[in-house]
């Protein structure tokens, strides 16, 4: 019903959200921006064991898919665009 009725709550915080994201990696570069990602979802699967879990299946899943999308790339021009390795959480 949210997103019938109230569209602008779901639509607004992606269009802020992502060009947050980007100013983080621009400003404070892909390693450390992931691994304040990687710090704050440590802080939610403390809370909720389970369903980090699944999200981690999930983060990793799309990362495997990612770096096969990337591997057809040429070699140079991809380097920075790999995703941290999400098993390890």
């Amino acid at each position: 019903m949210l997103v019938v009725f109230y569209p602008l709550w779901i639509v607004v915080p992606c269009l802020i959200g992502f060009p947050v994201l980007l100013g983080s990696f621009a400003i404070f570069g892909a390693d450390k921006a992931w691994s304040g990602i990687i710090k704050a979802f440590r802080a939610y699967a403390a809370r909720s064991p389970e369903h980090a879990q699944r999200l981690a299946v999930h983060l990793d899943v799309f990362a495997m898919r990612w770096d096969a999308l990337l591997d057809r790339m040429p070699e140079g021009s991809v380097n920075g665009l790999y995703l941290p390795d999400f098993q390890s959480i």
